[in-house]
């Protein structure tokens, strides 16, 4: 209140430091004409100016995590703002200013993406329609039917028909439960890290994995016998639809390293094979 601009002074100093790559500034846009005063006017476009000379990348994040209104967007577009975060805590600390990707900055991106060719998806199911979950059975079928490769393996519902399988595919193999409940998923991690190279082996681990699950879940629907795979990088790769953002994909590496490194990047759909982490925006 004694010096305006005291606020501006500040920015002119973080800016410009060398040492700093990054800086994010917290800011609100107006939601309404009726909400725009002089003053907010005024630091607003001054931010904008400084923005364009400014030594460090200046990203924007709004007080709150709600969506901004029509005018609210207007507005920042014709002062040239960048998108800005949505919010303090869902925006820095998400994926990592180093990693990000936000809003209408990945636009001109977006446009050059050449997608490859693919087979559209089918329809689900109606047992895989609304909030109904898919076990890993289930949805194996349903990207096997867009033509996405998948590691061999059969559903067994006894142990000698797991044998069958572990024969067919080749050992070693591994087990796994299958079922919606994430109780019986939970299971199937701690007994789907083994390799079973022997018949013998089969049997124990069918009836192991199975008495796991069955503690937990009643409705079982039996054991996913698949081949083992070695060699390569084992990455776990998801996609959620965020209501304000769209799809979102992510993808760290797989295993225990899901938990252990709590380490995962993240990119809004669709990308492309440059977004890697020297491309982040």
């Amino acid at each position: 209140m004694v010096d305006p601009d005291l606020l501006h002074k500040a920015h002119d100093v973080i800016f410009d430091d060398p040492r700093l790559d990054v800086v994010v500034l917290t800011a609100a846009l107006p939601q309404s004409q009726d909400g725009l005063s002089p003053q907010h006017d005024n630091a607003l476009r001054r931010i904008a100016d400084r923005m364009k000379t400014a030594h460090a990348q200046v990203m924007l994040a709004s007080h709150l995590m709600s969506d901004h209104s029509a005018f609210a967007r207007t507005y920042r577009a014709g002062l040239g703002l960048p998108m800005m975060l949505p919010g303090v805590e869902k925006g820095p600390a998400g994926p990592g200013p180093g990693h990000l990707v936000v809003g209408e900055s990945c636009g001109p991106l977006v446009n050059q993406v050449r997608l490859p060719s693919h087979r559209p998806l089918p329809a689900p199911t109606a047992a895989g329609t609304g909030s109904v979950a898919w076990s890993e059975l289930r949805a194996r079928e349903h990207i096997v039917a867009a033509g996405v490769p998948v590691v061999p393996g059969e559903l067994a519902v006894s142990a000698d028909a797991a044998v069958a399988a572990a024969g067919q595919l080749g050992y070693p193999v591994v087990l796994k439960a299958v079922s919606a409940r994430p109780a019986a998923q939970d299971q199937h991690r701690r007994r789907s890290r083994s390799t079973w190279p022997t018949r013998d082996a089969v049997r124990d681990a069918f009836r192991r994995v199975t008495e796991a699950a069955s503690a937990h879940v009643p409705d079982l629907e039996g054991v996913l016998v698949t081949a083992m795979r070695r060699g390569g990088v084992e990455l776990i790769v998801g996609v959620v639809s965020d209501p304000l953002w769209g799809p979102v994909l992510a993808v760290g590496l797989g295993g225990i390293w899901v938990e252990v490194l709590r380490d995962s990047a993240q990119r809004l759909l669709p990308a492309s094979r440059a977004e890697g982490p020297g491309h982040a925006r």
